[in-house]
């Protein structure tokens, strides 16, 4: 079983920093030698997991890892706690079917904890504070060199039923003119909405 952080928070998680590789883009925006749409499945997906043994602990490692920063972790490096081999399970999980190189691949993670907010003089029902909405993508390259390179598949894992949904809305790729509406803004395609439930695991491309 891995390390768990609370016990042993000398160990620190991988950064970006540890990480260097060139990046080229194709055509279709996605980094060149990716996986083809057959060999992964890039579609909105909303599964129920069932959590083993190894993985109750993640609760207490995602508050003790809740600092505003992600962290990185290799697909061949062996995972030193519980949040990178729960990392490492989401990426084999989806890329069972996929001739990926693992020693050229990353899991990036990071978790949100998310309490609810107490209105202005206390009074009344908390609401749940959210994230706004934003793309997935490197923000160090995007900060740094103006690239803006997205994830194969993000994901988002609800460890518990708190908190406020997950929305993702479809948008045309990068390839080809963008369809506009009659308002002038970029047509959205489809709407998937992932309520918060123990163990819900939501997967997009």
């Amino acid at each position: 079983m891995a390390d768990h952080i609370v016990e042993g928070r000398e160990q620190e998680l991988g950064g970006p920093e540890d990480y260097q590789h060139e990046v080229r883009l194709g055509a279709d925006g996605r980094l060149e030698g990716s996986p083809p749409a057959g060999a992964i499945d890039y579609g909105t997906r909303r599964r129920k997991l069932a959590p083993g043994d190894a993985l109750k602990c993640l609760e207490d490692d995602c508050r003790a890892a809740f600092c505003g920063e992600s962290f990185f972790v290799r697909a061949d490096a062996t995972p030193r706690c519980s949040l990178e081999a729960a990392a490492l399970a989401v990426f084999d999980f989806h890329t069972k079917n996929s001739p990926v190189n693992r020693s050229n691949s990353y899991a990036e993670f990071w978790s949100q904890v998310r309490e609810p907010l107490v209105p202005a003089g206390g009074g009344g029902e908390g609401v749940d504070e959210g994230l706004a909405f934003h793309y997935d993508k490197d923000e160090d390259l995007c900060d740094e060199c103006g690239v803006t390179v997205h994830p194969h598949i993000s994901t988002v894992t609800y460890l518990t039923s708190d908190g406020a949904p997950t929305i993702v809305l479809e948008r045309e790729g990068r390839a080809g003119p963008r369809r506009i509406s009659p308002s002038g803004h970029e047509l959205i395609l489809s709407a998937v909405v992932s309520h918060p439930r123990a163990w819900t695991h939501l997967s997009f491309g």
